[in-house]
């Protein structure tokens, strides 16, 4: 059996190195293994150095992309790969001894059933405790945890391509990624129930075990919270299902299950709360909790702050679909 491990990058090579030294580390006793890095557009030498190494390690091959985002640079992971299961990666997830024989394990046990594997993600232990980092690795570790609780019977919107596996026979032939989530987020979401609608299972397989090597600031934290709640939008015109298990704070036109029943103190709470004044309000509380080292306030704060900016890039988006609509 081959295994086909996709990793997507842009402008992190630091981190990669490690990424692809440990992937390159890897065994597996039924089969061998390709390592596919899909250089999304970098400019700090990473093309270079992949090429470099390609030349050295024949398992290794990159493939260069325009820059059109995560899903755009999956898919061509996906159209250079050979392999009958495929393992998504992350550029800053770290593989322990072990990994791919945990996802092929869980490939082989599947007996040609349609199911995903989602694995272990757990922070890096060594990660600098700045806020950013303590945010983003508590988030992480939730997340990893509600993944726990589910075992085999893991529901689809845990599909998570920071670590996953999914027989290539799901896919089809067409791009598996929607290349309309232009921004962070709900891309591989969307994939997940996408194969659900397909028949496929989920199953979580804490054996395939990364640790997410965080390094990370404020600003680019709360920049991905805006560029999830644009994808939210477009996720839930695609699955209106979906939308008891997320945030929904305002309707989305055409989808009846976000329609909102508020009374008019929570409508004056949400005017005031995603307004330009609540998000300059989050940003002072955040800045100046930081400045002053209240560690603790800070990282929920920052969780806070970025809910505002969520709700309000989904405000601004789901009011251009109402427009659209009209």
């Amino acid at each position: 059996m081959l295994v086909s491990v996709v990793v997507p990058t842009h402008s992190r090579l630091g981190i990669l190195r490690q990424t692809v030294g440990r992937l390159l580390g890897q065994e597996l006793t039924d089969g061998d293994y390709e390592l596919i890095v899909v250089d999304d557009h970098s400019e700090d030498g990473t093309y270079e150095w992949l090429c470099e190494e390609a030349r050295r390690e024949p398992r290794l091959q990159t493939v260069r992309s325009p820059r059109r985002g995560r899903s755009a640079a999956r898919n061509a992971g996906i159209a250079a790969a050979g392999g009958e299961l495929l393992v998504f990666l992350d550029d800053d997830m770290w593989v322990g001894p072990g990994f791919l024989e945990a996802h092929g394990g869980a490939y082989r046990e599947a007996a040609g059933a349609p199911v995903v594997s989602v694995g272990k993600m757990r922070p890096w232990p060594d990660n600098a405790p700045t806020i950013a980092n303590l945010a983003y690795d508590r988030r992480l570790a939730h997340i990893d945890d509600c993944m726990t609780q589910y075992g085999d019977d893991l529901p689809c919107r845990y599909l998570c391509t920071g670590n996953v596996s999914i027989p290539r026979s799901l896919l089809g032939p067409g791009p598996a990624f929607d290349e309309g989530f232009a921004g962070y987020s709900f891309e591989d979401t969307e994939l997940g129930y996408s194969l659900a609608e397909k028949g496929a299972g989920f199953r979580y397989v804490p054996e395939a075990y990364a640790e997410h090597r965080t390094d990370t600031t404020m600003a680019a934290l709360l920049r991905k919270r805006e560029e999830a709640g644009r994808s939210a939008v477009r996720f839930l015109q695609r699955h209106p299902e979906a939308a008891e298990h997320m945030e929904v704070p305002y309707e989305v036109s055409g989808v009846a299950s976000t329609a909102r029943q508020d009374g008019l103190g929570k409508r004056l709470g949400k005017s005031v709360l995603f307004s330009r004044v609540g998000v300059a309000l989050g940003g002072v509380m955040l800045t100046i909790a930081a400045a002053a080292g209240i560690q603790e306030t800070a990282v929920d704060l920052i969780q806070r702050v970025g809910y505002v900016r969520y709700g309000r890039a989904y405000r601004e988006a789901a009011a251009t679909c109402r427009h659209a609509s009209d």
